[in-house]
């Protein structure tokens, strides 16, 4: 009697583990299915060459345009963009803004008139950086151009007061009959204590707190350009450069 209930059972085991066998294969090769299925896909999609489309660290970032005046450009995921008249800057981000203004306006204390954007215009056609707008680091000024349109580009420090500490990339160019400023904004919040050499203590002014050194703001300049920086400001130097080559114009 033991002999037959065995022989009943062990098939029964024999059976549910056959049973299991097969469904855990079917799902086993639906699994596989599937993730050949992503693979073909995915393989599909690097030989139609869409895949080269994204060649750059550039092609992955937001993008600006004003359709009013046919001008574009890229600019950084992690850079914010000021929108707003009032805003507050966070030392601890990078900003870009972006301005938008007729060269016969003259609304901020440090726009231009009319006569000085016009000399302007003239002056960057020849190369020349022409007059300043904003305080630009005399070492920082220059001139370059994209599609026939000239721009100044130059560095600000610091502006208003002996005490005050900025570190801004300021574009200014003219097109379709206005002036367009880019600045872009520099993370500032550990300057102070990672630049102590082109700092001072300046108690008469600004109490405790130290300002520029203002003999070595050129240098403080040059060390962006040889990528000496440390990371967070040189980062935010070198995504400038790269901004600059995304713009675009459209002559409509």
């Amino acid at each position: 009697m033991k002999k037959t209930i065995i022989f009943i059972v062990v098939p029964m085991l024999m059976l549910l583990t056959s049973c299991a066998s097969k469904t855990d294969i079917a799902q086993s090769w639906e699994t596989n299915t599937s993730t050949n299925a992503l693979s073909n896909a995915e393989q599909e999609f690097n030989d139609s060459g869409r895949a080269k489309a994204i060649e750059s660290e550039s092609d992955m970032w937001q993008i600006y345009e004003d359709k009013d005046i046919w001008f574009s450009f890229k600019y950084p995921i992690w850079t914010n963009l000021i929108t707003e008249e009032n805003y507050t800057l966070d030392p601890n981000q990078s900003y870009i803004k972006v301005e938008i203004k007729n060269i016969w306006d003259k609304v901020a204390p440090n726009d231009l008139t009319k006569e000085e954007d016009m000399k302007n215009i003239e002056d960057l056609s020849a190369w020349k950086f022409g007059v300043n707008y904003d305080n630009p680091i005399q070492e920082s000024k220059k001139v370059d151009t994209v599609w026939n349109i000239f721009w100044q580009d130059f560095l600000v420090l610091s502006r208003f007061d002996v005490c005050n500490v900025t570190v801004e990339r300021v574009l200014v160019f003219y097109f379709n009959n206005k002036k367009i400023i880019l600045t872009s904004y520099a993370p500032t919040s550990t300057l102070r204590t990672s630049a102590t050499d082109y700092f001072m203590l300046d108690e008469a002014n600004c109490w405790q707190d130290t300002r520029w050194d203002f003999d070595k703001q050129k240098d403080f300049y040059q060390s962006l350009v040889d990528n000496k920086w440390p990371q967070d400001i040189q980062i935010w130097y070198n995504d400038f450069d790269k901004m600059l080559e995304t713009i675009t114009f459209d002559h409509k």
